[in-house]
């Protein structure tokens, strides 16, 4: 199973932020039962931006490292660009992560956010929503 985990996830992950941390580690957990876990390319960017201010630069850059290994990274495209705006979502970049997941042919969005991605041509969910249909497939 392919799935792209969201910016917010991440970092919910990498910072630890409460209460979401649980589930978002409970998720990349599951990389090591075969969940194949993307990021997108100018989500490395954010986290790193986002990860430097709250943490300092070498704690963004060794959680970027770890991350390398455990992440499959989708290259960001002029073709995803131009889709994320045909998509009819209100924020761009909701649109440019929809359409490179579904290039990729990810099954799902992993997102704190799943609301803002209701017009997403690739289904959005929340990590506790993910772990529920893991556990759970045919409930």
């Amino acid at each position: 199973m392919n799935i792209l985990i969201d910016t917010n996830v991440v970092l919910d992950h990498a910072l630890e932020r409460h209460p979401f941390w649980e589930p978002a580690e409970d998720v990349m957990l599951l990389a090591d039962k075969g969940v194949i876990l993307h990021i997108t390319a100018n989500s490395i960017a954010d986290i790193y931006y986002i990860m430097r201010k709250q943490a300092g630069d070498v704690e963004a850059r060794d959680f970027l490292k770890r991350a390398f290994q455990f992440y499959e990274i989708i290259g960001v495209t002029g073709a995803d660009c131009r889709a994320a705006l045909a998509l009819p979502m209100n924020d761009y970049e909701d649109a440019l992560q929809a359409a490179c997941a579904r290039r990729a042919g990810c099954s799902c969005l992993v997102t704190r956010d799943a609301h803002h991605f209701a017009a997403s041509p690739v289904p959005a969910v929340t990590p506790e929503q993910f772990l529920e249909e893991w556990e759970n497939p045919h409930a």
